[in-house]
């Protein structure tokens, strides 16, 4: 996608109330675009001035947040010149991994709960990490994923409705296998090679602090995932935003860290 049309495309960061402060909202937009490889290596950055009337954010803001992304060597800044997208480095996501699967050979019983299904136009940042374009459509599945009956995190997935087509809310199981993404990509023959993850500190939405009962507003963690097929097209991006104690969240994901298991997905080298 041009670069020019993602920041067409890029909606104000609402001013909140919160502890989350302006630029480290802004600096996790930016992240999630670089992430979604949204932006090629070596393109050129609007000025502060322009990000700021695309955000709504001051020029202090933006600097600010900009100077964090080029301490992590995710872009160049050469001053009287630009700033550039750096070469990203592609790792393996731990979004990767089959929460259902881990679970189940765990001996745990995980499960769903439908939330919301629909196919949907020009919701980013999920339109821009899938590369659609002209109001092209997606499938959004939002589910609350349960572990042993406990509320774990809250899924959004998107799927490009080209790639899916014909799917439905009754293609996805509640329980058992047949619950994961995987299963459902799987079964539309699409074989995923590598991806990129991106976690990121957000405001809780009223429905999230309904299902989680949490406080309005309050700081969860999400973490944005974009999965390729072995064509290298995104066929799907996910954001996961996880309502439990992030101590409860740390533990589980140590004990995915040392399960042996073979990947659902590999990167092609």
């Amino acid at each position: 996608m041009a670069a020019n049309a993602v920041w067409a495309r890029q909606q104000p960061i609402a001013r909140e109330d919160g502890p989350i402060p302006l630029y480290y909202r802004l600096e996790s937009r930016l992240r999630g675009l670089l992430a979604s490889e949204s932006l090629a290596p070596g393109e050129v950055l609007p000025p502060e001035g322009r990000l700021g009337e695309i955000y709504g954010v001051s020029r202090i803001t933006v600097r600010r947040a900009i100077d964090h992304l080029s301490r992590d060597g995710l872009i160049v800044i050469r001053q009287g010149v630009g700033t550039f997208v750096n070469d990203q480095p592609h790792i393996d996501a731990p979004c990767l991994v089959s929460f259902t699967d881990v679970a189940l050979r765990r001996g745990e019983r995980p499960s769903s709960r439908l939330l919301e299904f629909g196919e949907v136009a020009e919701v980013e940042p999920a339109a821009s990490a899938l590369g659609l374009v002209n109001a092209e459509t997606m499938f959004l599945l939002r589910r609350l994923r349960l572990l042993n009956d406990h509320p774990v995190f809250m899924s959004s997935a998107y799927l490009p409705s080209q790639e899916f087509r014909g799917l439905t809310a009754d293609a996805v199981s509640d329980e058992g296998p047949e619950q994961s993404l995987y299963h459902l990509i799987d079964r539309f023959g699409v074989a995923l090679s590598d991806g990129d993850e991106a976690t990121c500190a957000v405001h809780a939405t009223p429905q999230v602090a309904d299902l989680f009962h949490l406080e309005r507003a309050a700081p969860v963690v999400q973490k944005s995932c974009v999965l390729r097929d072995r064509r290298g097209v995104a066929v799907l991006y996910e954001e996961a935003i996880w309502g439990v104690p992030e101590r409860t969240q740390v533990r589980w994901e140590a004990k995915l860290s040392m399960i042996d298991f073979p990947r659902r997905a590999v990167r092609q080298t």
